[in-house]
């Protein structure tokens, strides 16, 4: 961010922005890879990828007996949980609550053959949401993977 600070304190407001969506692209791109990463040393297969409001990041199968599936939010650098959605009753529901990835299913942006799936494993007790967040050191080096399973 720090280019963004030397062009906000220029008076560079759209450069400013710029450099921002830089940063959070380049931090979204961290988390998408390391989830990865976590996903295929589990066996996974990918089968969606979301961008964009109202949907997940990453979705992963595993389809050995018994059949999971994995819904996963990928954070990177500082990127913290900050995501909120309505759902059921006019609820506003955070990132990470089971209400929410019920909200994300019934009513997000899922292809409706995967939102089935997802509806039907979720009821089976066969799916996992999780975080998976790249994080960064004081110096900007990638450091741990941290992993926090939400249900």
């Amino acid at each position: 961010m720090a280019e963004r600070e030397r062009l906000l304190e220029a008076g560079d407001t759209e450069g400013a922005g710029r450099a921002a969506a830089r940063a959070r692209r380049a931090t979204e791109e961290l988390g998408d890879a390391a989830a990865t990463r976590y996903m295929e040393a589990r066996g996974a297969t990918p089968v969606y990828r979301g961008r964009g409001p109202n949907t997940v990041d990453q979705v992963w199968s595993n389809p050995a007996p018994p059949p999971e599936w994995f819904v996963i939010e990928a954070k990177g650098g500082s990127a913290g949980n900050t995501s909120s959605r309505i759902g059921r009753g006019g609820l506003r529901y955070q990132q990470g609550t089971p209400e929410y990835l019920e909200s994300i299913i019934e009513q997000g942006n899922l292809p409706p053959g995967l939102a089935r799936r997802l509806r039907i494993a979720l009821e089976e007790g066969d799916l996992h949401y999780i975080e998976v967040a790249q994080r960064l050191d004081a110096d900007g080096n990638l450091a741990s993977v941290a992993v926090r399973r939400y249900l």
